[in-house]
This record gives structure tokens, C-alpha cells and sequence, in this order.
């Protein structure tokens, strides 16, 4: 709640599911001592090259 808040509200139903899917996510993985960016490094279906 307090994220939405300070962002100002969300622009979409399906925006507002998403965002709370992936606060879950976060959440979960902190309690069980996991890497979150390292998690979702491994759902990205390709390497974007940056440089």
C-alpha cells in the first residue's frame, strides 16, 4: 500500500495486479533468503545487450 501511495496510484486494473504479483514476489523471496534480482534475471527470456 504504502508503494502505491507514494507512486502516485497506479493507471490500470490490470497495472494494480501486476504490481501487487510482483510486490508477493519480492516479499516472498526476502522471507525465504532468496536473490530477488537474481530471480528475475532468470525469467527474462533473453540477455538485452546494454552496451
Amino acid at each position: 500500500m504504502l508503494w502505491r501511495k507514494g507512486c502516485f496510484g497506479l493507471w490500470s486494473a490490470t497495472g494494480a495486479r501486476l504490481v501487487e504479483r510482483m510486490l508477493t514476489v519480492v516479499a516472498t523471496l526476502r522471507k525465504q533468503e532468496h536473490a530477488v534480482l537474481d530471480f528475475l534475471a532468470r525469467l527474462m527470456p533473453f540477455k538485452a545487450d546494454l552496451c
